[in-house]
Formats: C-alpha cells, sequence, structure tokens
C-alpha cells in the first residue's frame, strides 16, 4: 500500500507545481448601482470557453477582493469587463503592477 501512497503524493507535488502562480485583484465601484465584473487573466476579453476568468459582483460604493484570476507573469496586463451594471460592455485595463486594482469610474455611473 505504501507504494500506491508515494505515488499519489507524487502526482501531488507534481500537479500542485503546475499551476500557475495567481494573484488577487481588487475591484472598486464607485457607482451608487451595483455592478458585475469578469477579471480575464489576459489583456483584453478573450473566449469564455478557452480563456480563464472569474466574475464577481461589487455591491454599490464598495470593494471587492478577487481571488487568484491573473498570472503573475512577465509585464503583462490584464482586463476587467463589466458585464452587468452601470457601464455596461465597458472594457478597464489592469495594469501590471503591485497594486493589481481596478477602479470602476465616476463617469460609467449614469450609463
Amino acid at each position: 500500500m505504501r507504494p500506491v501512497v508515494a505515488v499519489a503524493v507524487a502526482l501531488l507535488i507534481v500537479a500542485t507545481g503546475c499551476q500557475p502562480n495567481r494573484k488577487s485583484v481588487d475591484v472598486v465601484n464607485a457607482c451608487d448601482r451595483q455592478l458585475r465584473v469578469r477579471i480575464w487573466d489576459r489583456p483584453e476579453p478573450g473566449d469564455a470557453k478557452q480563456n480563464f476568468f472569474k466574475e464577481a459582483t461589487v455591491s454599490p460604493l464598495s470593494r471587492v477582493t478577487v481571488k487568484e484570476v491573473v498570472t503573475d507573469n512577465g509585464e503583462r496586463d490584464w482586463s476587467a469587463e463589466i458585464v452587468a451594471g452601470p457601464g455596461t460592455g465597458e472594457v478597464l485595463s489592469i495594469k501590471h503592477t503591485g497594486d493589481r486594482v481596478v477602479v470602476v469610474p465616476a463617469r460609467l455611473c449614469s450609463s
């Protein structure tokens, strides 16, 4: 039975080592209405079936942390797409900096 356990542990270590080093992103909603945002692990939104993203609902005038969503790989930027609420359809850039914060601009609150 020990060889089986050793193989299982070895596979777990290999699988864990292959996972990307994903970082969290904070989303700040400056609007007085709730919105839903999709954080893409790429500079522009892609194919929902092929590209990694996470969705988050952000309450009015609040901040939410989307955990483990962007890969800290090189100097590539990421994107945030507003999929519901004020600014629906807007794509916001998340610059490759240490902050990883995207602020939904107040100018989108009336749309």
